[in-house]
């Protein structure tokens, strides 16, 4: 049997695909995690640090400021900061609001988001310090469901079930249906220890990390990802509580989704290369595994568009041709034998590939729809998932040959 590059295509496809699904079902595997009752004896709680850094955020922070005194945590071990990274709206003023509440706000000249979560860690007296952006919303429960991690002293950081706040437009819900996937995905990654990145949203730290071994990148375009290689460099591990959760605004503009990708996938990109080291798979194991794959989903995410391209346009020639030999007759369904239609339909079914995809959909959809059932979101999951599945693997490969003609042909510099 002739070996063709598109048997060994779809033989690596599979494999990967494969590999995917073993390290998805794996989470099923892990042991619950014995936590304590929090809710009835909180005489052991830490105190904890939230930092609010935020900037032009005049819109959100006040709901953000909010929904953190409305935690379900002591008062008097809840230490809140906002830091106004020089903002050019009311934001300083309308935080300013919640001084008698016991919240201390500050402004700072504008010099990014690291500064200004420094600047937060440098005033803070919490054994916990969590980051918050000022336009993201935890649920009440969220602190209480992520502090018992800590209960492993090697643990340096938790992350939160992350999802989108209130999706309307077409750009939001693709990305619910994007980020309820991620939601999963970063359990998984949890259970092999293989965290790249502490999102913004209500990450928590355990302050000896930032005693050890320093604060946030002030000059890294995505310091919450080069925060979470640094940890991993030094053998530490970072979980993720599924069922905490915590919905942040995405962007509502095509326009703005795309810097956002771009500032995301060269920040990673940058901060691998920085950390190349772990992808020594002899000393990270499955974290140089996951680093190494990311960029193999790139190009395989690239063929898997071509490939489909290709067999589509293939069936459109076909079409057209038996369209130039039949006329226009070919047009009228009564030519069309339910014989021929099931055949057609099979040869095409029946191509390794397409089936690959369709069965991507269906357990996509079925993860998707378990996230959403067990993080108690009650955002309606069909029409972002048909979105998502039409749409993203697109938009997928179009923002990373948006970062290719950027980073490589142009040489331009992303800034946040």
């Amino acid at each position: 049997m002739p070996v063709t590059f598109e048997k060994i295509f779809i033989y690596g496809l599979t494999f990967f695909s494969l590999f995917n699904i073993f390290l998805i079902l794996s989470v099923f595997l892990e042991k619950p995690l014995r936590r304590r009752a929090y809710s009835r004896n909180r005489k052991g709680l830490p105190k904890v640090s939230v930092i609010i850094p935020a900037y032009n955020e005049e819109e959100h922070i006040a709901e953000t400021i909010e929904h953190v005194l409305k935690l379900d945590y002591p008062r008097a071990k809840l230490e809140v900061i906002v830091v106004d990274d020089g903002s050019k709206d009311r934001t300083y003023e309308v935080a300013k609001r919640f001084v008698k509440k016991g919240v201390k706000v500050f402004r700072k000249r504008n010099g990014g988001k690291g500064g200004a979560v420094n600047f937060g860690i440098k005033i803070a007296s919490g054994d916990v310090v969590a980051t918050l952006d000022a336009d993201s919303f935890p649920e009440r429960k969220a602190l209480l469901k992520m502090l018992p991690y800590f209960e492993d002293k090697r643990v340096m950081a938790v992350t939160p079930a992350m999802l989108i706040h209130r999706p309307k437009n077409f750009i939001e819900k693709i990305q619910y249906a994007e980020y309820l996937f991620g939601v999963f995905l970063r359990k998984v990654l949890a259970f092999v220890n293989a965290i790249h990145v502490t999102p913004g949203p209500f990450s928590l730290f355990r302050r000896e990390f930032f005693e050890k071994h320093g604060l946030f990148d002030e000059k890294n375009i995505t310091e919450d990802t080069e925060i979470a290689l640094r940890m991993q460099k030094h053998h530490y591990k970072i979980e993720n509580a599924l069922d905490a959760r915590v919905t942040t605004v995405g962007p509502s503009k095509f326009r703005n989704l795309v810097r956002q990708r771009l500032r995301w996938y060269t920040g990673f990109v940058n901060n691998s290369l920085k950390y190349k080291e772990l992808m020594n798979i002899y000393e990270y194991g499955f974290m140089a595994l996951v680093l190494i794959f990311a960029y193999v989903s790139v190009a395989t995410g690239f063929m898997y568009v071509a490939y489909i391209s290709y067999k589509n346009a293939q069936s459109l020639s076909n079409y057209f041709n038996q369209l130039y030999l039949l006329g226009l007759d070919a047009l009228n369904p009564a030519n069309l034998s339910w014989v021929e239609f099931r055949e057609g339909m099979l040869n095409y079914l029946s191509d390794p590939l397409i089936f690959l995809g369709l069965l991507a959909i269906v357990t996509v959809f079925l993860l998707m729809a378990l996230v959403k059932r067990y993080s108690g979101d009650k955002t309606k999951l069909v029409p972002s998932l048909t979105l998502f599945v039409i749409f993203y693997i697109f938009l997928y490969v179009s923002f990373w040959g948006a970062i290719f003609i950027n980073k490589v042909l142009l040489r331009r510099k992303v800034k946040w």
